[in-house]
C-alpha cells in the first residue's frame, strides 16, 4: 500500500461515521491572493451541501437548474442550484465496494444526435474491475436505471490507481482516464505498454457498432496498429485523478505522483484534432520532470506544465476544473486543483509563451477529492462531506 493510499483509506474510515446527504448552512472564508498575471482578488468559499464520500460533480445541460454529485459508495444525487433540495437519481451500492481506492469514481453526461441525454459512470465492480456504463437521462433530469448498458469492462490487477475520470470532449466523444493498474512504481510497466488500456487516456464513441457496444473513432492514433489497443488516445499516466477539457478545447490532467512529485499536464487544442492525440505524458520513465524508472526510455514525451513536491504535508493532487468567463469572471482560464492531504486549493495559469504562474485559492478545505466546474460555478468536493463553491471578487 502506497503512502497516498494509506491516507485515503484512513480518511475514508473517518468519513464512514458521517451521515450523507445532510443539508449544510453556508459559511464563508476569504483568502486574498495576488496573481502574477492580473490584479489581486479575494477568493470566497461557501458551503452548499454535505455528502460523505463526494467524489465527482457534473452538470448535464447549461439550461438545467441543477447539478449532480457522485458519492464513492455508489449513489448519485441531483441538486437544485437555487436551494438545498436534492434527490437520489441512481443507486449502485450493491454493484461496488469502497475498499482501498475502489468505488463509484466518475460521471459525465452526453447528448446524442437524437437529442437524448445519457449518463456515463465509471466505477469498480465487486471484483475490482473498471466498468463504464451508460444510462438514459430523462428530460426532467432523472435517470432510467432500467436502460443500463455496459460499454467497457477493464480488468484491474490491484485495488488502487483506477483513474476513474470521464469527460465528453468538444468532439462529443467519451474520454476515460485509466490509472496504471496500481501497486507502486508501475511494476508491470503498463503505462507505456500499448497493448494495455491501463495508464492511458481512452477515447471512444459510445454509440454501438455492429461488432461492439461502442465504436472506435477513425482518428484515434493507434487504429492502424496491429499491436496497440485502438481505444488509446494518450499514454504515460500514473493515476490521472480528474481531467477536463477547457472551453477552448485544451486538455488538462491532474496526475497523481509516486513518492515525491505531483503534476499537471496541459495540451493545447490545435484547432483541428482534439487535444492529446497520441501524447505521451512520461510515466513511468518520469515522475513529473524527474527520471523515475530507468528502463522506461520515453521519447518526446509531454512534460508537465506544473509540479509540486511532497513538502509540508502535501501528498496527492486532486483536479480538475478550468474557469470560464461565466463561472469565474475575474479569473477565467485558470486550472483549479487541490492537494488531498493539505486541503489547499490552487489555480494555475499557463500562457501561450509557456510561462506558468500559480496562486493560492483556499486553505484547510479538508481531504479534497475533486475540484469540478459547471457553467455556474467551481466546486470543491471533500471525502468527509462538505461541498463548497469558490467565487472571486476584487480584493
Amino acid at each position: 500500500m502506497t503512502p497516498t493510499t494509506l491516507r485515503w483509506v484512513l480518511a475514508a474510515t473517518i468519513s464512514c461515521v458521517l451521515i450523507s446527504g445532510c443539508a449544510a448552512n453556508s459559511t464563508e472564508t476569504t483568502v486574498s491572493s495576488a496573481s502574477t498575471t492580473s490584479e489581486a482578488v479575494s477568493y470566497t468559499t461557501s458551503q452548499v451541501a454535505s455528502l460523505a464520500g463526494a467524489i465527482d460533480l457534473a452538470e448535464r445541460d447549461t439550461r438545467d437548474g441543477f447539478f449532480y454529485v457522485a458519492q464513492r459508495e455508489g449513489v448519485i444525487t441531483r441538486h437544485q442550484y437555487d436551494s438545498s433540495a436534492s434527490n437520489t437519481v441512481l443507486d449502485i451500492q450493491s454493484l461496488t465496494t469502497t475498499e482501498n481506492e475502489r468505488g463509484l469514481l466518475g460521471i459525465a453526461f452526453r447528448q446524442n444526435k437524437q437529442n437524448q441525454w445519457h449518463l456515463y459512470i465509471n466505477y469498480t465492480n465487486i471484483e475490482g474491475n473498471t466498468q463504464i456504463v451508460e444510462y438514459l437521462s430523462r428530460a426532467d433530469g432523472s435517470i432510467d436505471a432500467s436502460t443500463r448498458r455496459l460499454l467497457l469492462s477493464i480488468e484491474q490487477p490491484y485495488a488502487n490507481h483506477n483513474g476513474g475520470g470521464l469527460a465528453v470532449g468538444p468532439d462529443n466523444m467519451l474520454y476515460i482516464s485509466m490509472g496504471d493498474g496500481g501497486s507502486a512504481n508501475d511494476p508491470e510497466r503498463r503505462a507505456q505498454d500499448l497493448t494495455s488500456l491501463l495508464g492511458k487516456l481512452l477515447r471512444i464513441n459510445p454509440e454501438p457498432s455492429q461488432e461492439s457496444t461502442y465504436s472506435i473513432p477513425a482518428d484515434n492514433p493507434f487504429t492502424q496498429s496491429s499491436t496497440a489497443r485502438p481505444e488509446i488516445w494518450s499514454v504515460g499516466l500514473r493515476n490521472p485523478w480528474r481531467f477536463t477539457f477547457a472551453s477552448n478545447g485544451d486538455l488538462w490532467i491532474a496526475d497523481v505522483g509516486q513518492n515525491t512529485w505531483e503534476e499537471i499536464n496541459h495540451v493545447r487544442f490545435s484547432g483541428v484534432t482534439p487535444a492529446g492525440q497520441g501524447s505521451n505524458f512520461g510515466w513511468s520513465g518520469f515522475e513529473g520532470i524527474h527520471q523515475f524508472n530507468a528502463d522506461q526510455q520515453v521519447q518526446n514525451h509531454v512534460p508537465p506544465v506544473y509540479e509540486y513536491k511532497h513538502d509540508n504535508g502535501a501528498c496527492s493532487i486532486s483536479g480538475a476544473a478550468v474557469s470560464t468567463a461565466s463561472n469565474m469572471p475575474l479569473r477565467p482560464d485558470r486550472f483549479f486543483f487541490a492537494d488531498f492531504c493539505t486541503g489547499t486549493v490552487s489555480a494555475v495559469v499557463h500562457d501561450v509563451q509557456g510561462r506558468t504562474s500559480v496562486e493560492t485559492v483556499a486553505t484547510e478545505m479538508g481531504n479534497v477529492t475533486a475540484v469540478r466546474s459547471t457553467s455556474r460555478g467551481i466546486f470543491v468536493l471533500t471525502l468527509n462531506g462538505p461541498i463548497s463553491e469558490i467565487r472571486a471578487r476584487k480584493a
